[in-house]
């Protein structure tokens, strides 16, 4: 059955039967055999992406996928012409739009197809539908083979399935949700967050990981899934797709970051029932290069923000369309929870007694702070926005940022000092003054406005 190819590589699956019979299936020649072949070389370069050794021609590429069809995990010709390209680095030509050359240079991933639904049933529910394939090309590739997702009391997993498919396109392992890992660690103390993961350790390059799953969202949405299209520095992407779609009456913004120069185009609709519909389109992305003390990934990587203007989330309504609506949201979370005890307020009086000077005031509630209190984060719920009641910081002895700042907001107006609960943030140098939304600030801090000064306390 091989006598007609002669001088060929041959790969043969073999099974061997109980009562020693046998069958074999004859594949077709190696990729890369007929490539060499195609160039007339006998070896690919020795520095790849770096030194090229031949050209091969979209016409001999279209032979070479048409000839290994059989054994490519391929819905068409198209594709499997992407599946070999891929994987060896070549230019595609006129007949496909991605330079696979480009996007594999310098990269040790690259996303070959991205896409991300969000479909929003009210200002309290919605689903996200997800699917990711990512081709692994080098073990410094491997963070980006693993999936991660996390969620909370808003946010639920509800599906997922995942295929690893070898350098061949052969599907060689499925995934099961069974076989996730669900993780609660955390540095809070009590927190309703939690994540699934899976660790990807395919051990030969290059090789293919497929993804899909799909979240439901209940109870509240301050905020929509974002649009990253690339997850980290040397991944390339080939396209990448996101949609939104809200209710009628149900507004949606967003921000682009990044993306000047960039293959990545934004468009908006209307529905035949008045549906707001926002699309994402991104393609042919290069691997961005980490440097040494250079920019970090915020400052690089090409994203759009989604948030909603009126918004209902655990039971609590508001408006972030400006950050002065949004603010006032912030604000009504401290309504009641400065309240202190009779007992206490006379000590804070008797404390501050001996002070001058406003300034030596709030050196003393700040003093007292340090040593009677202590650093416990606390997110449960909308508990992760909202701050938890001064007198029962008071009576346990310890609280988070925003707990242990409304605290001592508290203890400072019970003395006659105005002060201002600042929602800020730790990564952001500045937040987007256009744009207003919930998941650009982490931390809480206080500020004690005085005559002459301003203080900013880290309660």
């Amino acid at each position: 059955q091989t006598r007609d190819r002669m001088g060929e590589t041959v790969p043969v699956v073999l099974t061997i039967y109980e009562d020693k019979d046998f069958s074999f299936v004859l594949k077709t020649a190696p990729a890369a055999e007929m490539i060499k072949k195609a160039c007339g070389i006998k070896k690919g370069s020795s520095n790849a992406g770096t030194t090229e050794v031949a050209t091969l021609s979209a016409e001999k590429l279209k032979e070479i996928a048409e000839y290994k069809m059989p054994d490519l995990n391929a819905i068409d010709l198209e594709s499997a012409m992407k599946i070999i390209g891929l994987l060896f680095g070549l230019y595609l030509g006129s007949i496909m739009s991605v330079q696979a050359q480009d996007l594999s240079k310098d990269a040790t991933s690259i996303i070959t197809d991205s896409r991300t639904e969000v479909l929003c049933k009210s200002m309290t529910q919605s689903i996200e539908k997800e699917s990711r394939t990512i081709l692994i090309l080098n073990r410094k590739g491997l963070n980006a083979a693993h999936f991660v997702c996390e969620c909370d009391m808003f946010r639920s997993l509800q599906k997922f399935s995942g295929e690893i498919l070898n350098a061949s396109g052969q599907s060689v392992r499925k995934i099961k949700k069974s076989e996730l890992q669900k993780s609660e660690y955390s540095s809070s103390l009590s927190t309703d967050d939690y994540a699934y993961y899976y660790e990807c350790n395919f051990p030969s390059f290059p090789f293919t990981v497929k993804y899909e799953w799909e979240i439901k969202c209940n109870n509240g949405l301050i905020g929509y899934q974002s649009f990253l299209p690339q997850t980290d520095f040397q991944q390339g992407v080939e396209q990448a797709t996101y949609r939104i779609e809200l209710p009628a009456g149900q507004e949606c913004r967003y921000r682009e970051l990044n993306t000047g120069g960039k293959n990545i185009q934004v468009t908006k609709s209307t529905g035949t029932d008045g549906q707001q519909v926002i699309e994402v389109t991104a393609s042919k992305l290069l691997p961005i290069q980490k440097e040494p003390f250079g920019p970090d990934f915020a400052k690089l990587f090409p994203r759009i923000y989604f948030a909603p203007s009126a918004f209902k989330y655990d039971k609590s309504e508001g408006d972030m369309s400006t950050w002065q609506k949004y603010g006032e949201w912030q604000y009504k979370l401290l309504d009641g929870r400065d309240e202190l005890t009779e007992p206490f307020r006379n000590k804070l009086h008797g404390m501050t007694a001996h002070c001058s000077t406003d300034r030596e005031k709030v050196k003393a509630i700040y003093d007292y702070l340090a040593k009677t209190t202590r650093y416990v984060s606390i997110q449960l719920g909308i508990g992760g926005l909202q701050p938890i009641a001064a007198s029962d910081v008071c009576r346990t002895g310890f609280g988070d940022c925003k707990g242990l700042s409304n605290y001592t907001r508290a203890m400072l107006k019970e003395i006659g000092i105005p002060s201002t609960y600042t929602v800020i943030s730790t990564t952001n140098e500045r937040l987007l003054p256009d744009f207003s939304s919930a998941n650009q600030m982490n931390h809480v801090i206080l500020q004690v406005p005085l005559p002459k000064d301003t203080l900013w306390l880290e309660c």
